[in-house]
């Protein structure tokens, strides 16, 4: 019986092994990025669920692999019994406790021994899916601006108290969510926590700061609008999902911010940071009514005004209304001074709610996942069609989209989207092989193994699903959803999505070769 678990013990150290070589080394994506969301031109992993990258330094993704690096490497696939093995312990690791204070707030728990730290996490519902063109970006400007001033601290202070402890408190925001992040030794919480608190609830925006955010922001997104990738997906964004929530890009836009003034983000402050709109997640090494008196002592006392949730309520019911039917393919193009032309290539999908999501998933993963795909394998590597390929789903409610995306140089861009639109026909005609099939499933469960190593990754992912509208729980079913799918699922969905008469096709092209030139986009007068 040891004997057997020790197998299945090493099998499993080969699977999270393997994964990670395949991470670290052949996929096309880096690893300053965070799970689970594509930030309308940050691919990382993330583009799979929801995660944000931050604006201070716009992801430069899609980085190519160099061809004097190492071929990629084949590991032995492991068994059946120690995939189950690995799924069994990530359940056990992830038994969480559930509360809602009588004021809304809710609380979710997760008990970590690993090491004597806590990390809690405020999440809430906010976001560019909950803003409007005229107000894009004042989520972005709103969290980044709760550590800048409150009614007793500036912005040097806050830091300088978070700081003396080795505590960390951080905010992000993506297209749904807005998150305020503490990481504290268990010594220092109720100290920490007391910052926090007084940030979120006594917040004052001092315009100077305000402004300091605003000039920031704006660069970042300038920046981020000269990299091909990153403008490519905004322009693929904008018109898969025209007239729909996730549209908008989830830090602004260079028109927008400018225009945001400090009541517009007070007003969202109130908005946002109201109890029914609370949930707080904790991972650590404390005990869940510990965690639920303190919350309670900070937070118990606040009330949620009539009507606090209207706008989220307005916005989530457009989403679930969902994309209107495409009646024919969607084109787009912009033309900037670079050398490099960048396309991004997809079809609307269901969201994660889906029966199909799983499929979805093993779908991308054989398609665009890394250096054994078959876009990295047929495109880059034996047609030299690319520079950088690679494919994801996104995890998102309601409509998400399976984007397959290429940089490549305008004179072969023809040839480039015709293999594109051939590899994804494919998989309407033909199984995946048992190979793809088993290095998929093996890619999913090392994936999301590696990616709640850490607290803060429990707590981010726990997070995620509760933000989702699927319950923390949903951590649980995850990998049963996307284990499930057999090859004839994966074929059924790709012919039940990939019509070749509704996909989206943006591309950024070099200014220099806006007229007609061996295939290249022609640029129409005025554009």
């Amino acid at each position: 019986m040891k004997k057997n678990n020790y197998k299945i013990n090493a099998a499993i150290i080969l699977l999270i092994s393997a994964f990670a070589l395949m991470f670290s080394v052949a996929s096309p994506i880096t690893a300053a990025q965070k799970p689970f969301d594509t930030s309308h031109g940050s691919l990382s992993v993330s583009d799979e669920f929801n995660s944000p990258v931050k604006p201070s330094a716009p992801a430069q993704t899609h980085a190519a692999v160099a061809r004097t690096e190492a071929p990629a490497q084949t590991a032995a696939a492991p068994d059946d019994e120690a995939i189950k093995s690995l799924v069994d312990q990530i359940k056990k690791s992830s038994v969480i406790t559930e509360a809602t204070l009588a004021n809304g707030i809710k609380i979710i728990y997760r008990k970590n021994t690993s090491s004597d730290l806590v990390v809690l996490k405020l999440s809430l519902k906010a976001g560019s899916v909950y803003e409007t063109e005229s107000n894009n970006g004042v989520s972005c400007l709103l969290f980044d601006l709760i550590k800048k001033g409150n009614a007793k601290m500036n912005a040097e202070q806050i830091a300088r108290s978070i700081e003396q402890t080795g505590a960390f408190l951080n905010t992000e925001v993506t297209k749904n969510l807005g998150t305020v992040t503490l990481v504290s030794t268990t010594k220092s919480f109720e100290k920490n926590f007391d910052i926090l608190a007084e940030c979120v609830l006594t917040s004052n925006f001092p315009p100077a700061e305000v402004e300091k955010e605003k000039q920031f922001l704006v660069g970042a997104l300038k920046a981020e609008n000269d990299k091909m990738d990153a403008a490519c997906a905004k322009l693929f964004y904008k018109t898969m999902f025209s007239g729909h929530p996730y549209a908008l890009h989830h830090y602004g836009s260079v028109e927008s911010v400018p225009k945001i003034t400090k009541n517009d983000i007070a007003k969202w402050h109130k908005t946002v940071f109201t109890p029914a709109n609370m949930t707080f997640v904790a991972v650590g090494n404390v005990e869940f009514e510990y965690v639920k008196k303190a919350i309670e002592a900070r937070f118990g006392s606040i009330k949620s005004p009539e009507g606090a949730l209207k706008i989220f309520e307005d916005a989530n019911k457009k989403i679930a209304e969902g994309v209107k039917p495409f009646t024919a393919p969607k084109e787009s193009r912009e033309f900037k001074d670079k050398a490099q032309a960048f396309i991004y290539y997809g079809f609307i999908t269901e969201g994660v709610e889906s029966k199909d999501y799983g499929a979805l998933k093993m779908l991308s993963t054989v398609l665009g996942s890394g250096m054994s795909s078959r876009l990295f394998h047929n495109l880059r590597d034996k047609e030299s069609l690319a520079y950088q390929v690679t494919a994801y789903y996104q995890t998102l409610r309601g409509n998400s989209a399976l984007i397959a995306l290429m940089g490549t140089q305008p004179e072969k861009y023809e040839q480039a989207v015709t293999g594109l639109k051939r590899e994804i026909e494919v998989f309407k005609n033909e199984l995946i092989t048992e190979e793809e099939y088993s290095r998929a499933k093996n890619k999913l469960v090392g994936n999301y193994a590696l990616q709640r190593n850490t607290m803060e990754d429990q707590a981010e992912f726990l997070s995620l699903w509760e933000g989702l509208g699927l319950g923390a729980k949903f951590e649980d079913e995850y990998l049963q959803n996307v284990l499930a799918p057999t090859r004839e699922d994966i074929r059924r969905v790709a012919q039940k999505y990939f019509d070749s008469n509704k996909f989206v096709l943006s591309v950024v092209f070099p200014e220099n070769k806006a007229k007609k030139d061996g295939g290249a986009p022609v640029k129409k007068s005025g554009k």
